[in-house]
């Protein structure tokens, strides 16, 4: 993520399902098609099976279930 330019993110793991977090600033940035696919397309070479963008963006300390 951060070769693709972003600096504030996070990739959780569950189980085969990696969600994509992204500071609210960067939003637009993830939004283009081709680097949605490039994300994808690593993602999915690592094994998971699903993809996810967490919609309320990075939040440091958060803890999500």
């Amino acid at each position: 993520m951060r070769s693709l330019g972003f600096r504030e993110f996070r990739v959780r793991v569950h189980g085969d399902l990696a969600r994509v977090e992204i500071a609210r600033s960067e939003m637009e940035n993830i939004l283009d098609r081709e680097l949605l696919d490039e994300i994808n397309d690593k993602l999915t070479r690592l094994g998971f099976r699903f993809v996810t963008l967490d919609l309320a963006g990075f939040r440091s300390g958060s803890l999500n279930p």
